[in-house]
């Protein structure tokens, strides 16, 4: 296949976990931050532009994408990662980029990626990140982070994390 392109999609800016590091805060560009039935859209478009990938890897992010939304908003994503689930078994699509920063404990959407992927966790390239600069206001938040990073890897031991 020789070298393969990655296919960046920023879905959104919306995120509450304010880290000192985060570019998109210090941008605070107020026309990112979408309401329910943007964010819908901005995943059809996403979905739309991956229907015709081919030969790429794809990484979603943004604004926490992975951490619970509205119910709608989660089952559009469910949508999402079952595409992208499906371009992978066709070998359209040779790895998933998920960035997460494990801020959350409602794992909802994590768990509707999981689903998609049952068989295909290798195709998952899962990465967060343990900065302690800027990522936890408290030793709370840091070991809350620590457990959820656990946890994920006792329900789901065929996922790969990659913490930096």
């Amino acid at each position: 296949m020789g070298c393969i392109p990655t296919n960046e999609f920023l879905m959104w800016s919306n995120c509450g976990n304010n880290c000192k590091f985060c570019w998109q805060k210090k941008r605070a560009d107020q026309r990112t931050i979408l309401n329910e039935s943007e964010k819908i859209a901005s995943i059809d478009a996403c979905m739309s532009m991956l229907s015709n990938l081919r030969d790429s890897d794809v990484l979603i992010v943004g604004g926490e994408v992975y951490a619970p939304q509205e119910p709608s908003v989660n089952a559009e994503l469910s949508k999402l990662f079952a595409l992208i689930a499906n371009k992978i078994k066709l070998g359209e699509i040779r790895y998933f980029y998920v960035n997460t920063n494990l801020a959350y404990n409602d794992m909802v959407n994590i768990d509707s990626l999981m689903t998609a992927f049952i068989g295909i966790e290798s195709s998952i390239k899962f990465t967060t990140s343990y900065d302690v600069y800027g990522r936890f206001a408290s030793i709370e938040e840091e070991d809350a982070f620590i457990e959820r990073s656990h946890n994920l890897t006792v329900k789901y031991p065929m996922l790969k994390k990659y913490v930096t």
